[in-house]
This record gives C-alpha cells, structure tokens and sequence, in this order.
C-alpha cells in the first residue's frame, strides 16, 4: 500500500485489514442475518443505519453487525433499497459483507463457500480487487 494511502486511511480510522463480500440474493437482510448466525457461530443484530444521499431523497440502509470473542467483526450491510445502492459501482450485489479484523485466507474461503450454499444466495464473491476508497461511505459510519 503506498504511504498516501495508509495515511489517509489512518486520518479516516479505516482498519487495513478487512475483506468484503458481495452477496446477490433474493433474501431480505434480517433473513439472511438469521441464517447466517449458525454458519458463521454469529449472533448479528441490528446495527446503525446508513445513511445514503441522493440528489433527490434520502435513504438508510441497514447494517447488522456481530464481534467474536477473537475481536473480528461481521458486519451485513444493505446495499440496495427502491432501485438506489449504497455503493453504486457494487451495484449487482444486494448484500455487502464485510469482515474486519485478523481472519485467514483458509477461514474466509470457507465463509464464502458457506454462503454460497445458503438458499436464495445466487452469488458471492470476495471483493478484494475494488480501490479502498469506494469504500469510504461504508467505512466511516
């Protein structure tokens, strides 16, 4: 990572270490929160929202967050309400997971191939390759 980047990822309190998951999926969140809890030893609940503006209206999108016992964090992000995403460039994916915190190469692969065997799950995919700074309106909520 360059040094402009770690900097200013430092300014925003952005860890440097975190993976995000694309869900596509017909399930609502909250659903998908519930049958997650047992693949993932999780116990999500209800989180902040966040909020998305739009020239025309403002949205909250919601977030179910959990924390381990070993300080990684889950976090379900909604990334789709009334035909608007939170991240527009994520577009194609309704579910944004991300996961924040010491975690594996082995253990994520396994988190990913465990959602991808979930019902209604049409796609997952690990999002490493998109430029951090597309993140910043999920991050600094």
């Amino acid at each position: 990572m360059s040094s402009y980047n770690k900097k200013h990822r430092q300014k925003d309190n952005i860890p440097d270490n975190f993976y995000l998951v694309g869900i596509s999926t017909t399930l609502k969140i909250y659903n998908l929160a519930a049958l997650l809890n047992p693949v993932l030893d999780t116990r999500f609940a209800i989180d902040t929202h966040i909020p998305g503006n739009f020239s025309e209206l403002s949205l909250e999108f919601q977030r179910f967050r959990f924390t381990s016992d070993s300080m990684v964090t889950y976090e379900l992000i909604s990334n789709r309400m009334d035909n608007y995403s939170l991240l527009k460039h994520l577009h194609q994916f309704d579910i944004l997971l991300r996961i924040t915190g010491q975690i594996d190469g082995v253990n994520l692969h396994n988190i990913i191939y465990a959602i991808r065997n979930i019902d209604h799950i049409h796609a997952a995919y690990l999002l490493n390759d998109v430029k951090p700074g597309y993140y910043s309106s999920l991050l600094k909520h």
